[in-house]
């Protein structure tokens, strides 16, 4: 993927932990399952360093963006 361009739609954060909902759009240059896509990630920052992260993709609107299965 080139071209990266991500937009975040929504930042949270409570206590330890931040949230951030986010588009991603890119250039899709070659297989990669097929498909750029969103996604979420959360992240653990405890003195100003991220101690754990997890994210989530999805990969089923990625490949339906990119046609490898129908949409629906």
């Amino acid at each position: 993927m080139t071209d990266m361009d991500m937009t975040f739609l929504r930042v949270i954060a409570e206590g330890d932990l931040v949230t951030v909902d986010y588009t991603n759009a890119m250039t899709h240059p070659g297989a990669f399952y097929g498909v750029p896509g969103t996604g979420q990630f959360m992240r653990e920052v405890k003195d100003d360093k991220v101690t754990a992260e997890w994210q989530t993709t999805n990969a089923l609107g990625l490949m339906q963006q990119l046609g490898v299965i129908p949409a629906g």
